[in-house]
Formats: C-alpha cells, sequence, structure tokens
C-alpha cells in the first residue's frame, strides 16, 4: 500500500494551519536574527575557535576554557562532571543492551 500525502486529512482548519505555518516563521526568524547577533557580537571569539580547529580538527573542553576562558555562569551538573572526570555517574544504571539480555 502507498500512503500518499493528499490522502492524509489534517486534523485541523485551513486557518489553523496558516496560522500553525505563521507562527512557526516568526520563531524560526527570531532564532536566525539572534543567531546571527550572537555571531556577529563574539566574531572574535568564533574566530579564535575557527583556528583552533583548523589546527587541531576537534577540541575538548580545556580546549574551549583555554580559548574563551570560563563559563560566566556556575556548572552544577553532578553527572556531567562525573563524567569529565571518567567516573561512573549513573553506578546502578545499566545500558540498554544489558537490560535487554538480563530479562531474557
Amino acid at each position: 500500500m502507498v500512503l500518499r500525502f493528499d490522502d492524509l486529512t489534517k486534523p485541523f482548519s485551513d486557518e489553523t494551519s496558516r496560522i500553525i505555518d505563521s507562527e512557526v516563521q516568526r520563531i524560526v526568524s527570531d532564532c536566525y536574527q539572534k543567531c546571527k547577533q550572537l555571531l556577529t557580537e563574539k566574531s572574535k571569539e568564533v574566530e579564535l575557535v575557527a583556528q583552533e580547529l583548523l589546527k587541531k580538527e576537534f577540541i575538548t573542553r580545556e580546549d574551549m576554557i583555554r580559548l574563551l576562558g570560563k563559563r560566566p555562569f556556575p556548572e552544577t551538573n553532578d553527572a556531567f562532571d562525573k563524567y569529565l572526570d571518567g567516573k561512573p555517574a549513573f553506578k546502578n544504571e545499566q545500558p540498554e543492551n544489558e537490560k535487554k539480555d538480563s530479562a531474557n
């Protein structure tokens, strides 16, 4: 069976569809403008990171801190810190494939 788009019915009116499209367009446009503004304001930082990437191909968190400095807000994610330190952040968690194996 082939499902074609024109066989589907929308659960809302054409007017609602236009409102949704308009709102999505507004959100995307706002996000685009904010992103463009940030890239312009932070062009020196973007250039530093770009040059580092050209040298190293990939960069680490430590590279980012060296290039840009520490974040201007506190980092309070214990699981992330444990992950960065190489410690098991979720010691009682089993990976999904192990959960399936133990259930059989």
